[in-house]
């Protein structure tokens, strides 16, 4: 099984569910213009507008993401369709059904949520942590504001200003230009994502 490079299933079920409606720079409307800058953590932004059309590899890919939350674990499985103009991803579990539907795109936000996520939970978190994974160090650094990243062999660091870790992000199996295996940690909203991804059939 090729597995590939997508964080960004559970980071949204996680970090979404994490934030505060008031840490939110968008409302939850189910389409919207898309914001240009993503909040990743209080005081800390992702500016967006300039890394349209993205360049890390297209296709259709499966993800299965265990995230643990204050010792809770949830398997998630998300269906990911990646171009270098748009994002769509496809959550469901095996209880519940379908979880979430996302689709963003540089002008447009498509979101549609299972009543069994939380109301806090947002798009721009799950584009977020995705984008962190999927980004270049250079691409990151040079669009960030109150942080900035640091790659450090299989580990790649989120660290504010103030040298608060954010993010810690460990990437292995490097193939077909996709990253087989991530782990996800954020300590400031402790949460852990275990995800591996497979290029769909």
């Amino acid at each position: 099984m090729t597995n590939v490079v997508l964080i960004v299933c559970l980071s949204l079920f996680l970090s979404g569910c994490s934030q505060t409606s008031s840490d939110s720079l968008v409302d939850l409307s189910q389409t919207k213009t898309t914001t240009q800058t993503i909040q990743l953590s209080k005081g800390v932004y992702l500016n967006v507008d300039q890394i349209w059309p993205l360049t890390s590899t297209s296709g259709a890919f499966l993800q299965r993401v265990k995230a643990t939350v204050a010792e809770q674990e949830n398997i998630v499985t998300v269906h990911i369709d990646q171009t270098p103009d748009q994002l769509s991803f496809v959550a469901f579990n095996d209880l519940i059904g379908r979880l979430y539907a996302l689709t963003w795109t540089q002008n447009k936000t498509s979101w549609e949520a299972s009543d069994h996520i939380p109301a806090t939970m947002i798009p721009e978190n799950i584009i977020g942590d995705f984008l962190l994974v999927h980004l270049s160090q250079d691409t990151l650094n040079q669009n960030l504001v109150g942080a900035h990243v640091v790659d450090r062999g299989a580990d790649r660091l989120l660290e504010a200003n103030d040298h608060t870790i954010l993010r810690k992000i460990t990437r292995r199996m490097f193939s077909d230009g996709i990253w087989q295996q991530v782990t996800l940690d954020n300590p400031p909203l402790n949460y852990r994502l275990e995800i591996e991804t497979v290029v769909a059939p």
